[in-house]
């Protein structure tokens, strides 16, 4: 379970707005098993200079965030952990999780709990740690369509349709993925116990998109994703079912 918020802009933009969007949803916003957002965070963003990864695994309002807020990014992930029952919480789990493929750098987080991990298929191409948790498993298999040649969005929404073949229990598989050059957000199916908390929000201002797990300030009005949606230099470019 997480906090998230993803965007992708023409040129570079601060990235504060965006890391104090999180913390303040991390901390004060929807929180249905009572507890805040506070199992470490994380954030990967691509400045003009290249990208730019930074986890800690102390609670992101916790964080002197105006140190790093003047950064400026054309597209970036930033990524609160409420950390899945049972699972390790530690700074190697902390989202977003990152790897390259033939020279490409990838981001991804995601929002849910995948309880049936064992029942998803082994990824060919990506080796995962002795103690993975699931949203290492579900990027593994991300990754492996990637290197078998699917689009960003083709690989995202494929993982999808294959974790809920495989009834892997997912209470949410809603992700975010990042690459040097795509945005892809994508909603996948939720415990309905919860759907008010398996959400993202779609947010467009001038060259900017933004995706959020709860409705953004400053960026004008949000609209649910219900689907795959695809954000190059700041505009939506694709939407596509799952």
């Amino acid at each position: 379970m997480c906090r998230m918020v993803g965007f992708s802009a023409a040129k570079p933009v601060k990235i504060g707005p965006f890391l104090r969007a999180v913390a303040h949803q991390a901390q004060h916003g929807c929180r249905p098993w009572g507890r805040p957002h506070g199992d470490g965070w994380g954030l990967a963003v691509l400045t003009p200079s290249g990208w730019f990864v930074a986890h800690s695994n102390r609670p992101i309002w916790e964080f002197p965030l105006e140190t790093i807020a003047e950064l400026e990014a054309t597209s970036g992930l930033v990524h609160a952990r409420l950390a899945s029952p049972n699972t390790p919480v530690n700074l190697v789990k902390v989202h977003p999780f990152c790897a390259v493929l033939d020279g490409r750098t990838f981001a991804f987080c995601h929002n849910g709990s995948i309880t049936r991990c064992d029942r998803l298929p082994q990824p060919r191409h990506v080796m995962l740690p002795p103690n993975a948790i699931d949203t290492e498993h579900y990027f593994a298999l991300v990754q492996d369509r990637i290197f078998n040649g699917d689009t960003e969005e083709a690989a995202l929404a494929e993982t999808i349709k294959v974790a809920v073949k495989h009834e892997c229990e997912a209470s949410s598989l809603n992700a975010l993925l990042l690459s040097d050059k795509k945005l892809v957000a994508a909603k996948g199916p939720v415990d309905q116990n919860y759907q008010h908390y398996y959400t993202l929000y779609v947010h467009q201002t001038g060259e900017l998109t933004a995706v959020s797990t709860e409705p953004l300030t400053g960026f004008g009005v949000g609209n649910l994703l219900e689907d795959v949606l695809v954000a190059e230099t700041g505009r939506i470019t694709t939407r596509r079912p799952l």
